[in-house]
């Protein structure tokens, strides 16, 4: 076998027998990577006129090929408000937010009732 392969193979094996060596203090390590709390994605739109609205997006039950749905809210906090309940409640639309709703509970909606 080729001698230089032999030291280099030694060399690697004291590196990994040695303790990590501790980060300098001037040395900042980056936050941990955040697993995505929340499935919903919130677009913030702005029409010709000016006016501004949050369109919040998912996918039914979350899964990678399930049909998108969205809701338009009429302000950021709604939307945020929205996206969270929508996650809370499976990645489906939840009870009581019928289609068209704007992010705001309708206290007489019925799925039974067309």
């Amino acid at each position: 076998m080729f001698p230089h392969l032999a030291m280099l193979q030694s060399a690697f094996d004291h590196l990994r027998a040695s303790p990590p060596l501790p980060a300098p203090a001037s040395v900042t390590m980056p936050p941990a990577r955040q697993t995505r709390s929340q499935a919903a994605s919130i677009i913030e739109r702005t029409t010709r006129n000016g006016t501004k609205s949050c369109l919040v997006k998912w996918r039914i039950g979350g899964g990678r090929n399930t049909k998108e749905d969205f809701e338009t809210c009429c302000d950021r906090q709604v939307a945020d408000d929205f996206a969270a309940l929508v996650t809370l409640s499976g990645e489906n639309r939840p009870h009581g937010y019928p289609k068209g709703c704007h992010g705001i509970e309708d206290p007489n909606y019925d799925p039974t009732r067309p």
